[in-house]
């Protein structure tokens, strides 16, 4: 099956940092919903190479899936 077209509606809401993402590298199709520690309103989260924790998490998801090869098995 080859995919034509991809859309995408994101709405990241009141979130001062965007930590969702999606990847779509055959056989490979995923949808992800980062969430970071919680941290007080006064204090800004704490930073990973500049990323928050959500961020950072679907950065190496995202990165992970679009690199994997097609022959891969979900759990390697």
């Amino acid at each position: 099956m080859k995919i034509k077209r991809v859309e995408t509606i994101c709405n990241q809401g009141t979130a001062e940092h965007q930590e969702d993402g999606f990847f779509a590298a055959s056989p490979f199709f995923g949808v992800v919903d980062g969430l970071s520690g919680v941290h007080l309103p006064k204090e800004r989260p704490r930073l990973i190479d500049g990323l928050n924790g959500g961020q950072m998490v679907t950065k190496i998801i995202l990165e992970t899936f679009s690199q994997a090869n097609p022959d891969s098995s979900l759990e390697e």
